[in-house]
């Protein structure tokens, strides 16, 4: 890749994109550094068998909360991306979503507290705060913000959220009795994004109820709903299992490990979570190289991110548990190295999946692969489960993740949308080897976990980007030119 090919990846058009991708990077940041101080706070006060519990009833509610929002969130982002620069059509397509939402919220909401209630017993209190999640689900318009391309807004109003959350949690949580008034904050918190979001919306929209047409809508919405249920059979089944054939203690070593994965396959993720309005805005108009560009920039970040960092966390998870967790969380050190592997396969699906084949209409393909995969999740956790506990539960998620990975990937290929960039692989994987071997030696040399740690992280990560950049890594590249162009300004 020539310096000139670099110029025309970053060029005027592109800068809005650019900056969407820093400001949802930055609103990803921010709530991992949220979720970790709270998370470190919070599992020395509540310990193992508090955060299994919380983790238990959050479980249950989620089975609702995605019921409750059908496929709109992914969905609704592609619908008003398409009618952006038209007010009339965008509010009308709002409006017609807004109720589709109301209705179901409706239906989960009276189903979770007559199934949940009766039979929560000791918990009642805790499971009543957490249908609260149902409740907020009304004024989710996170969709519309998104699909409109107002991240900065999202950032900022998450920024000042998440403050008053953390706040409230270190004030008011302090004892392992206090596990419901966390579970409390928590909604609180999403309630508060919600209802930042419907007081803001009326200016960049309005309501209508002229001339609505639901059934365009219900197809695709209810596909993608089939698509996220599969993914939840094996995501959210994880802990049914646990909490069905072990203890509460397993489910907080579990829920904590996969509480570190997914804040950081979030923030990769959202380096390239902004491409979905501008790729069905570029499939819309037929703009298909541009589109395919797209794809291939796309796909090329995540995999150069990606694997550094779940090399990484495979040998520095013992470390790096600990000083989250404290020591009672030491058995969740070989789950997270297990889990670590899925920081690679759940980027690349979700780039693949959410957005390319959402935007060209191929949600089918989305539905089939989640299908096949939560079948084999279910296989996988019958025969682990028991003799491996949390870790057999890891290694099911790991193997599921990585088949509905390669599936999608693969038929973007067969339809020529995208090509494996073999150079690519090699620059990648040739740095990742040299950073391992940096990490193994300072594991070796240096025996205080937090000074090896932060060593192995800072040294690490400049020996793979060093690398990349000698190999001429095209991500690599792309990156640091835009990072250039950005401080310039």
């Amino acid at each position: 890749m020539s310096i000139n090919d670099v110029r025309r990846m970053i060029m005027p058009e592109n800068n809005t994109l650019i900056k969407n991708s820093l400001f949802n990077v930055i609103y990803k940041v921010l709530n991992v550094i949220f979720l970790f101080v709270t998370s470190m706070y919070i599992s020395r006060i509540l310990l193992a068998d508090g955060i299994g519990a919380i983790a238990a009833a959050q479980n249950s509610v989620k089975y609702f909360t995605y019921f409750a929002a059908l496929g709109i969130p992914t969905y609704g982002i592609k619908k008003i991306a398409e009618k952006s620069k038209e007010k009339d059509t965008t509010s009308k397509t709002f409006s017609e979503l807004f109720i589709i939402n109301a209705i179901s919220t409706t239906f989960c909401l009276v189903a979770y507290y007559m199934m949940f209630l009766p039979i929560s017993g000791n918990c009642s209190d805790l499971y009543f705060v957490t249908g609260f999640s149902i409740l907020l689900n009304y004024i989710n318009v996170d969709w519309f913000y998104q699909g409109m391309e107002q991240y900065k807004y999202i950032m900022l109003r998450n920024t000042l959220v998440k403050f008053g959350s953390l706040i409230l949690i270190v004030v008011c949580v302090r004892s392992r009795k206090d596990f419901v008034l966390y579970a409390l904050i928590l909604a609180l918190t999403v309630g508060a994004n919600n209802f930042f979001n419907i007081i803001h919306i009326w200016k960049l929209t309005s309501f209508t109820i002229k001339e609505l047409c639901f059934k365009q809508h219900l197809k695709p919405i209810f596909v993608l709903l089939g698509a996220s249920v599969a993914v939840e059979v094996y995501t959210l089944a994880d802990v049914s299992l646990l909490d069905l054939f072990h203890s509460e203690e397993n489910i907080g070593y579990y829920s904590n490990a996969f509480k570190c994965v997914s804040v950081l396959r979030t923030v990769i993720v959202a380096v390239c979570a902004v491409f979905l309005p501008r790729l069905s805005n570029y499939y819309a108009s037929g703009r298909m190289e541009e589109f395919k560009e797209l794809i291939k920039k796309g796909i090329g970040i995540l995999f150069f991110l990606t694997v550094p960092v779940a090399v990484g966390v495979i040998l520095l998870s013992d470390y790096f548990i600990v000083l989250m967790f404290g020591f009672a969380f030491e058995p969740a050190g070989s789950t997270l190295a297990i889990l670590s592997v899925s920081i690679i396969s759940v980027a690349i699906s979700n780039f693949v999946g959410s957005q390319v084949l959402i935007t060209i209409g191929s949600e089918t393909i989305m539905l089939k692969s989640t299908i096949i995969g939560a079948i084999a999740n279910i296989c996988l956790n019958c025969a682990l489960l028991l003799p491996l506990k949390q870790d057999g539960v890891a290694i099911a998620s790991v193997v599921t993740e990585l088949f509905v990975s390669i599936y999608q990937t693969r038929y973007i290929i067969k339809n020529k949308l995208f090509s494996i960039n073999k150079n690519e692989i090699i620059s990648i994987i040739a740095a990742s080897l040299i950073m391992s071997f940096i990490v193994i030696c300072l594991k070796v040399c240096i025996h205080n976990s937090i000074f090896c740690l932060s060593l192995s992280v800072c040294i690490g990560a400049l020996a793979y980007g060093g690398v990349a950049l000698m190999m001429k890594n095209e991500s690599a590249l792309l990156l640091i030119s835009a990072v250039k162009k950005q401080i310039k300004k």
